[in-house]
């Protein structure tokens, strides 16, 4: 494996060389100065650690994996001569005057001794007695700690504690440059200096950031509508380039709309936004914020036969319900989500099987929270369900008690399958004719206490094809009238309600969805929005009163340094609690589900996903803090978002309940594609973005999306931070 590495690498050295020298122009320049006679040592050396960072930035724009390890002469020039040796480098650099200065950089911990924690064998060619180690973090999702050697072989001690650390996506590179009359016998054949007489050092550090990637370049991107709830005290929705080349964007098939906050609230310096309208609803800096039409055909695709998840060869749970009660001992049912929720309110005392141990790299401590170290695999092909579910006794509250959120707005969680509510009549028209239907719809629903109906008009006097009419017995008459034109254009060929009810109601709801016209939208999302019977509740369990809830556990992920641990179902997933850690992610072939008061997980860069489901992915903060009292937590996501269908963030509602709204800080791209990523966005119907929050801060970097793709392409990279120690 490394014989073959080191061939690509020899076969783009020519490639590199050029891009090196290139690059190194103005360090060489500098060496050949008319220096004064007591200052140029210092200033080649300068010019030589600039030389080094040049050739590292180069090589690590070829291969975000690189750390020195082509074991070879990768560079062999007049000017420039450049060997790597098992993660240690050497190069010299000779000016048209004929001296000669050194760069030495490494990234080898020389630590065979130690427990060899870096992964290569020591050098044997090019051992570099320097305590300055460099570290190589772009496809790292954590933070890993900067250690210096000591010792007589300057090995690195992982035990010792670090300096400081690299963040994830990051390389922190110290290079070391030597000039002087110390070097005049230095030679490709003995290329370091035997003594420290007569050389001169400078240490230069440089922290590189990944940036380019291929595929993704929107911080949203939405088959359907974008839509932002900020509030009446909210702040804004702003949308930024963690590259400064790359445009800040946010796209949407559909309408893109943001409500409430400041009186500008939507700021996006030099941002544009892309629409199916080629509008944009919200307040901003006309000279700040270009709204456009959204032509493109094409969004970020990562199919889920893509996407890297957790296997059976994994640490393996069986999937079915994880409930953990007050006492912290663990309960596990054999059942869905669903079937548990209709079985534990008729029977609260079953205490479903005792779970005595879990997988190795999964842990239960005494305060309720779920580490996980590796990845981990639910496994559903012993098991009535492949859904996970982890929620404390009590249940997780994702909504408001008695109400039900859409984007901040509402949906129906009493009409979940409509075409199964009660037939009460046919009519002509909205009086009982043969091309009209209606169903009954419990007057408690948020559709009929959030949509006006009145008599025979709603819209302000337009028809729509619906109209709800108060029964005055608790129940409201949802009137469907499948002859309007209105309805009629957007269901070309339906048939008769009459004829068939079931078939031309269920048309109505799907071309409902479809439809870009806004009160379309709010009646489908009144009736069906995300959350319905999906929604999560805390349970009904009569006399047994659990004081546990979501707030008071954690899923946390805490993988090695620079490692991922994956959580994968092939069924829906719901996390009733909140979620935190480093180099974390969930994939779901069903929805994603996270209830909990403030969630902060970022995913490893290496992976780039944070979440991926086929179905919905919602996410609440909601925590109750008194009695009928009631705030919203942030939420903070690192990494890929990604949904088939709708991505909803409820972190605000308009209560007087309510006494504070969260924020959600997201910093990489959050895709609604709306269908099989195999297809076109949209395919299959929904692709909506959602929020309701204080505010809105997306951070759109493209590195993430970079490591998504199956064969990476790295770009150039950017200095965050440069000196001379």
């Amino acid at each position: 494996m490394r014989k073959s590495r080191s061939g690509i690498y020899l076969m783009t050295t020519l490639v590199t060389s050029v891009t090196v020298v290139m690059l190194m122009g103005a360090g060489i320049h500098l060496a050949e100065q008319d220096l004064a006679a007591a200052s140029r040592s210092t200033q080649e050396a300068e010019a030589a650690a600039q030389s080094g960072v040049a050739y590292v930035q180069a090589r690590l724009a070829e291969n975000y994996q690189w750390r020195g390890d082509a074991n070879a002469v990768v560079v062999n020039t007049p000017g420039l001569w450049v060997r790597e040796d098992q993660g240690n480098i050497v190069g010299l650099v000779r000016n048209s005057s004929g001296n000669t200065s050194s760069f030495r950089v490494r990234f080898n911990g020389q630590d065979d001794a130690l427990g060899n924690a870096d992964g290569l064998p020591n050098p044997a060619v090019l051992p570099i007695l320097m305590p300055y180690v460099s570290v190589q973090n772009l496809t790292g999702g954590s933070a890993r700690p900067v250690i210096s050697g000591t010792g007589a072989y300057y090995a690195v001690d992982p035990a010792r504690p670090g300096n400081y650390e690299v963040p994830g996506g990051s390389a922190c590179v110290l290079v070391q440059g030597l000039a002087g009359a110390g070097l005049r016998d230095c030679t490709p054949a003995n290329p370091q200096p035997t003594s420290s007489n007569g050389v001169v050092e400078r240490v230069m550090e440089v922290y590189l950031r990944a940036t380019a990637g291929p595929g993704g370049d929107a911080a949203v991107m939405a088959a359907d509508a974008i839509s932002m709830d900020l509030g009446t005290g909210g702040s804004a929705a702003k949308v930024t380039s963690a590259q400064s080349s790359v445009v800040p964007q946010i796209r949407s098939k559909s309408t893109i709309t943001v409500t409430g906050g400041a009186s500008t609230n939507y700021v996006s310096p030099k941002g544009r936004t892309k629409s199916g309208d080629g509008l944009l609803n919200a307040q901003y800096a006309s000279g700040q914020v270009t709204p456009g039409q959204e032509t493109s055909g094409s969004f970020y695709s990562l199919t889920w036969a893509n996407v890297k998840k957790a296997t059976a060869s994994d640490a393996v749970l069986p999937g079915g319900v994880y409930v953990l009660w007050d006492d912290n001992s663990l309960h596990y049912y054999n059942q869905s989500y669903s079937d548990y929720v209709n079985a534990i309110q008729a029977d609260p005392t079953n205490a479903g099987t005792l779970v005595t141990s879990l997988p190795s790299g999964v842990q239960l401590d005494n305060s309720g929270k779920l580490t996980v170290t590796r990845n981990l695999f639910i496994d559903g092909s012993a098991s009535a369900t492949s859904e996970f579910t982890w929620i404390p006794r009590k249940g997780a509250q994702e909504d408001l008690p008695g109400a039900s959120q859409n984007g901040g707005a509402y949906n129906s969680t009493y009409v979940s399958a409509l075409p199964q509510s009660t037939q009460v009549g046919a009519g002509n028209g909205w009086t009982g004719g043969p091309q009209a239907a209606a169903w009954t719809v419990p007057l408690a629903s948020p559709l009929a206490t959030n949509l006006t109906a009145g008599e025979g008009n709603w819209g302000g006097g337009t028809w729509y094809g619906l109209m709800l009419e108060d029964q005055g017995n608790g129940t409201a008459t949802l009137r469907i009238d499948s002859g309007y034109v209105g309805l009629g254009s957007l269901i070309p060929g339906a048939p008769s309600i009459t004829a068939n009810p079931q078939q031309a109601l269920t048309m109505a709801m799907q071309s409902m969805s479809n439809s870009n016209n806004p009160q379309f939208q709010q009646i489908y999302s009144a009736l069906t929005g995300a959350g319905g019977s999906s929604s999560m509740n805390e349970l009904n369990l009569g006399a047994v009163s659990p004081a546990k809830r979501s707030d008071d556990l954690e899923v946390k992920f805490d993988p090695p340094t620079g490692k991922s641990a994956i959580l994968s179902a092939n069924g829906d997933v719901r996390i009733g609690s909140r979620v935190s850690g480093k180099g974390g992610s969930i994939t779901s072939a069903g929805q994603i589900r996270i209830v909990g008061a403030g969630s902060n997980l970022s995913a490893n860069l290496k992976d780039g996903l944070n979440l991926y489901a086929k179905g919905d992915i919602v996410l609440s903060s909601l925590q109750q803090t008194g009695a009928n009292q009631y705030q919203y937590k942030d939420f903070k996501m690192k990494g890929v978002i990604y949904t088939w269908k709708d991505f909803q963030a409820k972190i605000g509602y308009n209560d007087a309940s309510v006494t504070r709204w969260g924020k959600l800080d997201v910093e990489g791209a959050v895709v609604a594609y709306g269908g099989d990523p195999a297809g076109n966005p949209g395919n299959t119907g929904g692709g909506k973005f959602s929020v309701a929050a204080q505010s809105v801060d997306l951070l759109y970097d493209q590195a993430y999306l970079t490591q998504l793709n199956s064969a990476p392409s790295p770009g150039p990279l950017t200095r965050t931070l440069w000196h001379f120690l």
